[in-house]
């Protein structure tokens, strides 16, 4: 009974892991989409201004 308790706990931890990559690696698909609208209003400030 034990042995089974042990192995979800550890499949359970594996999940959070997961699921904390993934969100992790969706802040840094936010970040990236922010630097690059940035970029794109820089871009298009200095064509009007041109």
């Amino acid at each position: 009974m034990g042995r089974k308790k042990k192995e979800r706990d550890e499949k359970e931890k594996m999940q959070d892991a997961g699921r904390a990559k993934e969100s992790q690696r969706a802040k840094e698909g936010e970040g990236w989409q922010q630097e690059k609208r940035k970029e794109k209003e820089e871009y298009e400030s200095e064509a009007v201004s041109q």
